[in-house]
């Protein structure tokens, strides 16, 4: 017997899932003035149940649709996006800090400490939304950033998570390369 591929099975689940989101969508928009002309002068309750059955079928149609969206489409691209959003976050913080950085100068960073150069609080806020693992990751791609204080930004932005829970923090710190 022939296996198919994976690329193949993705290929007829999206075919399948567009189908009978399309077909569940003409089944529900369609024209309530069709099932009216069953009988016109009244609506009796076998009208009324064909209506209410085939707007049901439509809906199934459709929530079956999302179904297969979510067990096989969902997770791939939640974790492209999840990728692509930590390092825009990593690429970010560091523009910010280097403008910071060239407004302030390295000795008040220095000096005083990063939350006297730079607003931390918007992104501690971000990383706090973060789960333990793509907070760690992005902590890692914050310091291994070419910038020579980056560490020191990293350290800044984690003690300011100081209200996360126990298991975060040593997560955090077992899987990336911050050193407190």
């Amino acid at each position: 017997m022939k296996t198919i591929s994976k690329e193949n099975r993705k290929s007829i689940y999206a075919l399948i899932m567009i189908l009978l989101a399309l077909i569940g969508l003409a089944i529900f928009m369609y024209p309530f003035d069709y099932y009216n002309q069953l009988s016109e002068k009244h609506v009796d309750t076998t009208s009324l149940l064909i209506v209410i059955c085939t707007k049901g079928i439509g809906v199934l149609f459709m929530y079956i649709a999302t179904i297969i969206h979510k067990k096989h489409f969902k997770n791939e691209s939640m974790n492209k996006t999840m990728t692509y959003s930590i390092n825009t976050m990593s690429a970010d913080i560091h523009k910010e800090f280097s403008s910071s950085l060239e407004r302030f100068g390295t000795y008040t960073c220095d000096d005083k400490g990063v939350d006297q150069v730079m607003n931390l609080q918007p992104w501690v806020e971000k990383i706090k939304d973060l789960d333990k693992s793509s907070a760690a990751e992005l902590f890692s791609k914050i310091i291994n950033h070419k910038n020579k204080r980056s560490q020191t930004l990293a350290e800044a932005l984690f003690t300011n998570c100081d209200d996360m829970p126990k298991e975060w923090f040593e997560y955090v710190l077992s899987n990336s390369n911050l050193q407190l």
